[in-house]
């Protein structure tokens, strides 16, 4: 099964606040060759597999589309007669006359089938119109979202989402695996149990350091967060305008990524991590992505 194929199966199962996805997603009619009859919403608020089960239990083309269902006499589309009906029950003959007063006058536009996206005003149909219907559902329940920098690259964005969600593979989380480790101490300040938190805000005596001199950098009053959702929300921050935002959670991002990376090195190729070494690599990796992602490719180095 393919990769889009799975997509689709996993948010067939999806429902928001009651609302199924398959439910947002209605078909418009066109000239019904690409529309399920019985599968797909096309004609009233839910699949008429739903509508109607003792007949779509009896029907043997379950699979049709609306083209198949139906003949032309004129303008009118006349719906066929060929498929079986179980009209031996009270729920059978009912479901066949509601079927009959429905369906009796369906037009046929003569485009193609298109899909409406019923979240959407526009009724505009994309990915990104899924995704804000998802991350709604998500704030609804009080998750906040994750905003990626774009100014930023994909590596450094990645990383912090996976930060939120706990998903770094500290000592203490590798533990939580049932993966044996020589010792839970964090590698950088050589005190404390090495957790996400621990690690990357002003828990470690090295990170906390850094986190001094890049605050003094981007000439804020120092914070130390309780959370890395208060770091990255830029809690108790102020800031004037939007780019403002943007560029120091940019740079708070790019610390926490740094900071992983002097770990790994440090882990893994034994090296001697120091603060004045961190902070410049912030300050180069923030001042070459601002300069060269964004609009302003004037800003000039001012340390």
């Amino acid at each position: 099964m393919g990769c889009w194929a799975n997509i689709v199966r996993h948010l067939e199962g999806v429902e928001i606040d009651g609302v199924t996805f398959k439910s947002c997603l209605r078909s418009k009619l066109g000239i019904g060759d690409k529309i399920m009859f019985w599968k797909d919403i096309w004609v009233g608020a839910v699949p008429l597999q739903d509508r109607w089960p003792v007949l779509f239990r009896s029907d043997l083309k379950k699979n049709d589309n609306v083209r198949d269902r139906f003949t032309s006499e004129g303008d009118i589309a006349v719906l066929n007669t060929d498929w079986v009906m179980d009209l031996t029950s009270v729920e059978g003959i009912s479901e066949a006359h509601d079927a009959g007063m429905l369906l009796h006058q369906i037009k046929f536009s003569g485009n193609k089938d298109a899909w409406v996206w019923e979240p959407d005003k526009n009724g505009v149909f994309s990915v990104a119109a899924v995704k804000k219907w998802l991350r709604g559902g998500r704030l609804t329940h009080g998750i906040s979202a994750m905003k990626w920098e774009k100014w930023l690259p994909i590596k450094v964005n990645f990383f912090v989402w996976r930060l939120r969600l706990d998903r770094i593979p500290t000592r203490s989380a590798l533990l939580r695996r049932n993966i044996s480790m020589p010792s839970c101490v964090c590698p950088l300040c050589e005190t404390g149990i090495e957790t996400a938190q621990h690690l990357l805000l002003a828990e470690c005596i090295f990170a906390a350091e850094v986190w001094s001199r890049v605050h003094r950098w981007c000439r804020i009053v120092p914070n130390y967060n309780n959370s890395i959702l208060d770091l990255l929300n830029l809690k108790d921050v102020s800031l004037n305008s939007k780019w403002e935002q943007k560029l120091i959670r940019g740079v708070f991002m790019i610390t926490c990524w740094v900071l992983w990376k002097e770990r790994n090195n440090k882990v893994f190729n034994s090296s001697k991590p120091r603060v004045v070494e961190v902070v410049a690599s912030v300050k180069a990796f923030s001042f070459f992505w601002f300069k060269h992602r964004t609009r302003f490719k004037d800003v000039v180095w001012n340390d």
